[in-house]
């Protein structure tokens, strides 16, 4: 296992060192809801909003999930699964 790290870290030092991670979106940034607290729907709620289809606020309300549950299931009924 210690010559995958090596390797690893080998590799990574060499993409620093030609700039491979220079200039990369959201450098400098803090990274979103770092800090709150853990959902375990935080995927689909996500991908909720970036598709326009529920506001999140809805639900996060009492009974968001057996609403969410059915959104999914209607959805991924209508378009095969979840995704772009």
């Amino acid at each position: 296992m210690a010559l995958f790290g090596t390797l690893a870290e080998n590799r990574i030092r060499k993409a620093m060192e030609r700039g491979d991670f220079d200039g990369l979106p959201g450098l400098g940034k803090p990274i979103p809801d770092l800090d709150a607290p853990y959902d375990e729907l935080w995927w689909i709620r996500k991908w909720i909003a970036r598709e326009g289809l529920e506001p999140v606020q809805e639900l996060r309300a009492e009974g968001g999930a057996k609403a969410l549950a059915a959104l999914v299931a209607e959805l991924t009924g209508r378009r095969g699964r979840p995704g772009p």
